[in-house]
Formats: C-alpha cells, structure tokens, sequence
C-alpha cells in the first residue's frame, strides 16, 4: 500500500472514530448523574472485554515489545488522565463547550508529532486545522460558563489526549492497536476501580445498559483512532476526528431537537470542505506521483 493510500485510510478510519466519540459523548450526558469513576470505570471495563477477545482470536501480543512497554505505560497514563477530565467537563459544562475544549488536541497532536515524532508541519496543514478550528467555532460558538474549574478540566483533557495520539502514532510503529488499547484499558481499570468503590452508586437497569453503552461507543472510537495514527502522520488525519463536533450536532438535533443555526451550518460547510480539499490534495498528489 502506497504512503497516499495509507493518509486516505487513516482518514476514513478516523471519520468513524469520529462517529463512535460522538455517539459516547451524548451518552455520557445521560449518565451524568453517575459518579464519574464509574462511568470511567464501565467505560474501559467494556473496552477490556471486546480488545481481550480481539487479541485472542488473532494471535497478537498482549504485552508487546519489551523496549515499547514504557511508551505503552506513558499512553494509558495519558489517556486515563484525559477521559477523566474529559467525562467531568461532560458533566458540568453544556456538551458544544464540552467538546470545543476537547477537539483543541490537534493542535496539541502537530505541535507534539513535530517535536517528538520529527513529522514536518506543512503550510498547507497547519492553515487547514486553523480553518476547521474557526469552523468548529462557529458551530458551537462557544460562551463558557463562568465555572472555571471544569473549563480547565476541558483544556487538560485536550492536552492529554494530544499527548496520548502522539504516542499511538510512535507506538504504530512497532506496536499493534489492540496491544496498544489494551495497555489503556487494563490501567484505566486498575485505577478507575478503587476510586469507583469509594463513591460507588449501584446502577438501575437502565443506567446499566447506558453504561455499556459509553463502552460500546467508546471501543469504537478507541480501535478505529489507533488504527487511524496507525496509518497517517498524526498531524494530518487528526483534522478529521474534527467531524466529532459534526455528529454531535447530528445526534443533538435527533435526541435534544437541537437545530442548527446559519453560524452552525458555515461552520459545518468548513469543517466538510476543508476535510474534502485535504481529500483531493492527496489524490492529486498520488496521481502526480505514479
């Protein structure tokens, strides 16, 4: 597979991903009412399930390579620490501010991936996140509440997962994906599980399924993102995970009868085109190459 096909590919599996966070997000507000370890804890103990399995039925490495152990250990630190943060500003913020705070983690991604990584910012991608960042805006134009502890929750969690995407990018590399979720899982549990037991609130049956269902979405989202980094350079395909807002906005109108504003549908128009001409720019250039 050429290097423009595996931008194409990772640009595709991080639109579903997308798709998947999204849907994780509305139920989260669902929940809200749950302590937060607990959902932290359903969250990844849903996830543990279906990547055990995964990894069984296809001979893949539980432990990965010894020299990758760390990073592995570094990633599943991050991103317990970002879906915390993430799940308490969730909670006490409306959802559109919520998520404009999380998606500033490109930004965090191309700054990390060109210090760490070594990947080359282009122009051309740099003025492409700037577009759909200013699209996003305009979407949830966001008046943050003068709360502002669970604001600077929404920042951190952004800077975390930034930080945890660069890692997946390194860790593609040598690692493969469900190794990768599985290092997150297994510490998100062992550190999610004492602090749930000390504010622990026995779910209904409905709270229950909505529960698994944050898992459900939320393993989604996980697996088709490592594989996303897995085969594009961090700072062009997470642009993409961008479309979260999107669906978000989708989903709202469907569950919340939310409709979009004239501000709403530029900013949607942005984020679409600009994704569509990175798309083509990649195209023409696989073309000019063979």
């Amino acid at each position: 597979m050429s290097y423009q096909d595996n931008i194409r590919k990772g640009y595709v599996l991080m639109l579903i991903s997308a798709f998947f966070f999204s849907g994780m997000g509305v139920v989260v507000r669902f929940t809200k009412d749950l302590p937060l370890f607990e959902r932290v804890f359903f969250r990844n103990l849903v996830m543990f399930i279906i990547v055990t399995i995964l990894i069984y039925r296809s001979n893949v490495s539980f432990l990965g390579a010894r020299s990758s152990r760390k990073t592995l250990i570094l990633r599943s630190l991050l991103g317990f620490i970002g879906v915390c943060l993430y799940f308490f500003t969730l909670s006490n913020i409306p959802l559109a501010d919520a998520v404009t705070l999380n998606k500033l983690s490109p930004f965090i991604v191309v700054i990390a991936a060109a210090i760490f990584l070594k990947e080359r910012i282009q122009t051309f991608h740099f003025i492409a996140l700037l577009l759909v960042f200013s699209g996003v805006l305009l979407i949830v134009k966001p008046g943050f509440n003068p709360e502002l502890i669970p604001a600077l929750a929404g920042l951190g969690s952004a800077v975390a997962a930034g930080l945890a995407y660069t890692t997946i990018r390194h860790l593609g590399k040598t690692e493969h994906p469900y190794t990768i979720i599985f290092y997150f899982c297994t510490i998100s549990i062992i550190l999610a599980f004492p602090l749930m037991v000390l504010d622990f609130r026995l779910p209904g049956m409905r709270e229950l399924l909505l529960l698994i269902g944050i898992g459900s979405f939320a393993s989604g989202g996980q697996l088709f993102m490592t594989l996303s980094y897995r085969y594009g350079e961090a700072g062009k395909v997470s642009i993409i995970g961008y479309f979260t807002v999107i669906f978000s906005i989708l989903f709202g109108f469907l569950f919340f009868g939310e409709i979009p504003d004239i501000l709403s549908w530029i900013g949607i128009s942005l984020v679409i085109g600009t994704a569509v001409i990175l798309y083509f720019r990649e195209r023409k250039k696989e073309v000019k190459s063979n």
